[in-house]
Formats: C-alpha cells, structure tokens, sequence
C-alpha cells in the first residue's frame, strides 16, 4: 500500500513538474498570452475523463458558430473545434483501451455504408487529376467519420434524448437572433453587404446566410416537439418565441431556395404532427397562421420580396449560374462516371470552363461549387460514390422510421414523436443539400449518429417497458 500511495505521489509530482516547465517555456516565447492552456488543458481532462460526452456537447453547440471557431496565434490559425474533438477522441480512446471495453457498440449498418463510402473515395483520390485537392478533402471526411464515432460512443440516453436536442435549439437560436438584431439595429457584425452594398443579409455567427438559413430550418422541428410537448404555459411561450426568432431569421437571410425548403418543411412539420390538430381547434389555429403570415408579410423589407420573385426571371444570373452547374457536372460525369474525378474536384473543373470567372485583384481564375451537395459526391465520386452515400442516408432515415414504429406499437406516443422530429432534422438537412455544397455538413453528421442511438435506446426503451409493464 505505502509503495502505491508513493507511486501516485511520484507521478503526480512529475505531472505537476511537466506543467510547470511547460508553462514556464510558453511564458518565455512569443505566444506568452498562451501560458494558461496547460493548466486548462490539465482541468479539462480531468473533466472529461469522467464525462466524456462534454467534449461531443461542446462541439455540438460551436456548430453554427463557424465565424468563431478559429482564431490566430502568431501566424498560426488553431481551430478549436478540432481540439476539442481531438481531445475527446484522445480521451475516449484511452478509455476504451485502458479499460478494455469493447467497440462493438460502433458496428451499425450507417458505419458500414460509411466505411464503403471510404474505399470508393481512396479508388477516386488516388486516380484524381485534381489530387492536391481530393486529398484536403479526404482528410475532412477522416474528421467526419471521428465526429460520428465521438455522438455514436459518448452520447448517453439521457443525453440524446435531452442535451442534444437543447444544444441544437438554443445554439441555432443565439446564432440567428445575434444577426436578427444585427440587421435591425444596422450594427454590421453579424450581417455581410451583397451587391454592391444594396442587400443586406444576416449570417449571424456563422461564414454564410444560406448555411444560417440551412441549420434554422433543420432545428424547426424539434423547437415545434418541444413546443407541443410543453407542460407550462411560460415553457411554450419560450419555444413559440424561438420559433418566430427562427422565421424572422430565415427571412433575414434573404436565402430563396432557403425560402423555398422552409415551405416545404414546414408543410411536413405539419403533416408529422397532424395528431395534435384536433377539430375545434382549428378556427385557432387558422387564426394564429394568418396573424403570423401578416405579420411577417408586414416585417419583411421590399428586397426580400424582390429577391423571391427573381426566382420566376431566367434573366436572374443566379439561375443561370446554376444551369451552368448542370451543364459542367454532367460533361465531367459522362468523361469519369464511375469513379469520379475525386473529392472535392466540380471547383477544380468549373474553373477550367468558360463559366469561370477571373479575380480582378489577383488575376487568378475563379472556379465555383455546384450549390448541391450530391452533384460534388457525383462528379467527385462517380455513380458508383452517389450510389454509396445516399444508401448510407437513406439507412439513416430508415432506422429513424424503425425507432419510431418501435415506440408507436408500445404506444409511447411522445417518444415516437421525438424520433419524428429529429427524422425531420435530419431530412431538412439533406433536402437543403440539394441547394447547397457541404458534403460533410455537421448537422447531417450529427444526424447520421443520432439514427443509430434511436435504434440502440428504442430498443432499450422496449425492454424497459415490457419490464415495467
């Protein structure tokens, strides 16, 4: 006993001793302003050596805060996300391996469609003409396949169930009420100038007003779930008002094929939850819809209707850059249709087009994304790519739909309908894909995972039941 108590003295002095004398070299270089990191480092550790899932929750709620995730030492750009997750991934690792604990719990069917996803993406890296940038894009899918492993091991039932769907809401929620505000105290810090200065538009925290627009609307449906499920009368008040902070700032982003999927989603939200929609409530009902749709009519500036009804002018150039987009991906699919061109590759090729434009600074020719995500995994990976990585979606929704009849059969009506709103999480995320480039986008990630911890805690849920039962 005196020898291990002598034993973790030793070691805790060399701990201590190597934290000094990091601390001490950091102080004495250039980047002093760092010198709290180790300790801070050390803290967090101990943390999240007993609750690892904080690292899973911290990177969660920096997802719509993209404009903040980096920041500069020196020269250097650390982007804090990826030391988190690299912390994480470190710390369930040992875990695993120290206490030999099994990965079992990681084999699902999204893993596998996932993991053939790989291989074809090494076949099309590796014959790339574009191989600078397949390879960058590769190594972002390495990231994308360690965000899913860190939701599918770490998250708990009451995490998933709880945690996470907060963290969505009220992360999406300050994002878009910073550019709300933004735009209309005119501040200019969560809002960007388009067209010369004469269209402004709420980006809120993050880089983009389509991607804002995109994770406002994923979000919907569970801010709706919560609303409807709401025990108190302040509780629901809350949620309505996330809610119109979330239409105010889908109009905000002045985003028309944003516009078009927020009518589209909101028509399944609608139809998801029919249930609640009992006969004399809908003069309510009605009432409430017509006073919300004047209301916005009322709030919105003339720019954002000008900006949807472009949507009807072929003479808009946005729609014709997006014919341009068809065009190209169709000429490099036919030239690489089973393997593609590599990751990443539809920018490398449009600016090898005469569509491409040229950097009136710089001189250097300018290539575009296609503004729809399976096109980049069509032209970057072949039929043979698509094919693979929309099996691995439609596996997704799938095991959402089975938790989902699992809870309906067990009568556990609001767990159903929880499973019902993150399905729809998941779906706006990938619907909105078709209008925007971002292969790996987080939410649809966080989506990924969150299919197969329905499965795992429906099922445990069942068990329970019977149990109780």
């Amino acid at each position: 006993m005196s020898r291990q108590i002598a034993n973790f003295g030793l070691s805790r002095l060399l701990i201590i001793s190597a934290l000094l004398a990091l601390t001490v070299l950091i102080l004495s270089s250039k980047y002093f302003v760092l010198a709290a990191i180790p300790s801070l480092a050390i803290l967090a550790t101990l943390v999240m050596s007993k609750r690892p899932q904080i690292g899973v929750y911290i990177l969660i709620f920096m997802i719509p805060f993209g404009a903040f995730r980096k920041i500069m030492v020196g020269s250097t750009e650390i982007n804090l996300a990826w030391l988190v997750a690299g912390g994480t991934f470190l710390i369930f690792l040992a875990d695993r391996i120290i206490h030999k604990k099994s990965f079992r719990d990681l084999r699902n069917l999204v893993s596998l469609w996932l993991g053939l996803f790989f291989l074809i993406a090494i076949v099309s890296t590796w014959l790339s003409p574009h191989i600078a940038a397949s390879i960058k894009d590769f190594k972002l899918w390495i990231a994308a396949l360690l965000y899913i492993i860190l939701v599918l091991a770490l998250v708990p039932k009451q995490g998933f169930r709880k945690t996470v769907p907060k963290l969505i809401i009220i992360s999406v929620a300050i994002s878009t009420f910073l550019g709300n505000i933004d735009y209309l105290f005119g501040l200019s810090l969560f809002t960007e100038d388009h067209m010369g200065g004469d269209l402004t538009r709420n980006v809120g925290a993050t880089i983009d007003p389509n991607n804002l627009s995109l994770m406002i609307i994923a979000s919907m449906p569970i801010i709706m779930h919560g609303f409807l499920y709401a025990k108190r009368p302040i509780s629901k008040l809350a949620y309505a008002m996330l809610l119109a902070n979330a239409v105010l700032g889908i109009g905000l982003t002045f985003s028309r094929g944003g516009f078009l999927v927020f009518v589209v989603v909101s028509a399944l939200i609608a139809f998801e939850f029919r249930h609640f929609f009992k006969v004399k409530f809908i003069g309510f009902i009605l009432l409430g819809i017509s006073v919300s749709l004047s209301a916005f009519v009322i709030i919105m500036p003339d720019t954002f209707w000008q900006r949807q009804t472009s949507l009807t002018s072929w003479e808009d150039s946005s729609l014709v850059r997006r014919a341009s987009y068809l065009e190209v991906a169709s000429d490099a699919f036919l030239e690489r249709p089973l393997f593609g061109h590599g990751l990443d590759s539809f920018y490398q090729i449009y600016a090898q087009t005469q569509y491409a434009k040229i950097d009136k600074e710089t001189g250097k020719i300018l290539g575009r994304y296609a503004h729809n995500s399976y096109l980049e995994i069509l032209v970057g990976t072949g039929i043979i790519g698509l094919i693979a990585f929309l099996m691995l979606l439609f596996t997704a929704l799938k095991a959402f739909t089975i938790a989902k009849q699992r809870y309906l059969m067990a009568n556990m009506k609001e767990e159903a309908d929880f499973i019902a709103c993150l399905r729809l999480f998941l779906f706006a995320t990938l619907f909105y894909l078709l209008i925007f480039s971002e292969t790996h986008h987080k939410f649809m990630l966080v989506g990924l995972a969150l299919s197969q911890l329905a499965l795992r805690y429906s099922q445990i849920d069942l068990i329970e039941n019977k149990k109780n039962g």
